[in-house]
């Protein structure tokens, strides 16, 4: 006799991920917001690593150095790629949260 765990979770009642226009298109769109929050962190991380010169060259006269201006940025940049993504995800049809029972298995929708 093969013991095999119930399924659990999100979707445990069909075994599988919806597909569909909607869930591919959130898909994609994790992938490219992952791609420019991880792109430019890296990029800056790079230049700060490889490039010294530049990036601690100041901006303007007696400004803040290209560097730090650079590592501000990228806090605003990344809540902006995350509001761009929730407002999709509101939008386009995110898979609602499906409640855990007191045992944290998958319940069904109420």
């Amino acid at each position: 006799m093969v013991w095999r765990a119930a399924p659990t979770g999100r979707y445990a009642d069909t075994g599988r991920r919806p597909t569909g226009p909607p869930y591919a298109a959130l898909r994609g769109f994790r992938r490219t917001a992952a791609v420019l929050t991880g792109g430019t962190f890296l990029a800056f991380l790079l230049l700060s690593a490889w490039a010294p010169g530049p990036m601690s060259r100041p901006v303007t006269g007696d400004g803040p150095p290209v560097g730090v201006l650079a590592g501000l940025a990228q806090l605003p940049f990344m809540a902006g790629v995350l509001w761009w993504f929730e407002r999709a995800a509101r939008r386009g049809g995110d898979a609602p949260p499906v409640p855990a029972d007191d045992a944290g298995r998958g319940g069904e929708p109420r």
